[in-house]
């Protein structure tokens, strides 16, 4: 990314996606991402929002990908929005653990929107399971059949059932549901859901 400092508000950085997605990163730490489905820009960080500053999830890549080299386009505009004073927020207000779980969840929900706007397959599905660990932990059980439900779809064919888009992006959704029954089956408190889901998932396969 490129770096301007002119004027009071700055544009910290601009830049193309390999999915050829336009980005721009402003000095007042927020990131947008132009949407042409939308025709618009999206936020898709804000250094400064108070919720996800509580998160207990904040960026765990490294811009660069080391295992192919590749730019990963959330990572790479959250990267240029952090700060000591921001980590400083984080700790004070993350001393509730009330406060922690809802900034958790909206920082976890929000990067899974920011990873789908920018079409990046690799952040969505890291962000993805980083939710469901998350929603394991904390003993979230509606918010685990939910998702379970969107990534399993219709196990009956009905009429409704083309209305069911198979795939996130380049991702299988029923693909996704393995890896996410591999965490939830990983505690004993979800064993009857795990079971569940994996037994709904085995009769899509007939």
């Amino acid at each position: 990314m490129q770096e301007d400092t002119t004027g009071d508000l700055s544009v910290r950085g601009t830049g193309l996606s390999d999915n050829g997605i336009p980005m721009v990163s402003l000095s007042n730490g927020k990131s947008y991402v132009f949407s042409a489905d939308m025709k618009a820009w999206l936020l898709v960080s804000n250094a400064n929002n108070a919720l996800q500053l509580c998160s207990d999830h904040q960026l765990r890549f490294s811009p660069q990908d080391l295992s192919n080299g590749t730019i990963l386009p959330l990572a790479a505009l959250q990267g240029q929005t952090q700060s000591k004073a921001m980590r400083l927020a984080r700790g004070i207000l993350s001393s509730d653990p009330n406060v922690r779980q809802i900034g958790t969840l909206s920082h976890l929900d929000c990067q899974l929107a920011a990873a789908l706007s920018l079409h990046s397959s690799k952040e969505y599905k890291f962000w993805l399971l980083s939710l469901v660990r998350y929603l394991v932990q904390e003993g979230l059980e509606a918010r685990l059949r939910d998702l379970c439900d969107s990534l399993l779809g219709p196990v009956v064919k009905t009429a409704k059932s083309s209305e069911w888009q198979p795939n996130i992006m380049e991702l299988q959704k029923r693909d996704l549901l393995k890896d996410v029954l591999l965490i939830v089956g990983s505690n004993l408190r979800f064993q009857r859901l795990f079971v569940e889901y994996r037994d709904q998932l085995e009769n899509t396969k007939t």
